[in-house]
């Protein structure tokens, strides 16, 4: 995969999770538009080459590299659901799982706000659900380096694992549940948000302690699934940080 933008790149170098094959700059990009790219490389052990603009070009495959900077990735570190519990037995956890949820945009969107507030991991499907590529890459800008992401064949099994872990699982639905301002978020928690279009499945459904439910007007019907996400994760957060202090476990 391709790596292209000085933000998502940092977020690359900053990452301990993720490591980029090389990075890529324009000769007669400024030490302004470099900013710490090259010294976080030098931290990281990243090749850093620069190349002139015609090169970077055609090293883009018909990206945008307007930046003047772009890095490879091998390939995109995933986890174990079984090593990931065993590292964080301990806690005021939150993680997120997400059913079936198709669109990459969506995804990364959904990461991003998941980073921003605090999630420890992140579960994904492997088949029939978008999986991690340079589109989501761009869409979380960057910030899918920064969280560990486990992928799973069985959504439900994975759910019922974690329950055996102790946590706590809160499903979002778009009609019925309780407000997320009234719950407590208490423990380990996973918050579960199903498609775009169909929300969770019943088997995914059924493995929910609870319900959560965003206020809407009447005539509203749901909402994006990136953007409930962020009202949810925000309320978690909230909730954690007002028990823990200034950050939380990830």
């Amino acid at each position: 995969m391709l790596v292209t933008g000085k933000k998502v790149i940092r977020e690359f170098l900053l990452s301990p999770y993720q490591k980029l094959g090389a990075i890529y700059l324009a000769r007669d990009l400024s030490p302004e538009k470099r900013g710490d790219i090259p010294h976080l490389a030098r931290e990281r052990k990243v090749p850093l080459r620069e190349v002139s603009r015609e090169d970077l070009k055609a090293l883009s495959s018909g990206k945008d590299v307007r930046g003047g900077i772009l890095a490879t990735l091998p390939r995109f570190v995933t986890w174990d659901l079984e090593d990931l519990l065993q590292g964080r037995s301990q806690g005021d956890i939150y993680a997120v799982a997400l059913d079936r949820v198709f669109d990459p945009q969506n995804l990364g969107a959904v990461v991003r706000s998941a980073f921003c507030f605090g999630a420890s991991f992140l579960v994904i499907q492997k088949v029939r659900a978008a999986g991690i590529t340079e589109s989501v890459i761009r869409a979380s800008a960057g910030t899918v380096a920064r969280i560990p992401v486990v992928q799973v064949t069985n959504l439900a099994r994975a759910l019922d694992r974690m329950k055996e872990d102790g946590y706590w699982v809160y499903g979002a639905e778009s009609r019925g549940g309780e407000d997320p301002e009234r719950m407590d978020f208490s423990g380990k928690v996973i918050i579960v948000l199903g498609s775009e279009g169909e929300g969770m499945r019943e088997g995914v459904r059924k493995r929910c302690d609870f319900f959560l439910r965003i206020p809407m007007v009447e005539e509203a019907d749901s909402l994006n699934v990136s953007v409930a996400a962020g009202i949810l994760f925000y309320n978690v957060y909230k909730k954690k940080v007002g028990k823990r202090g200034p950050s939380i476990s990830r």
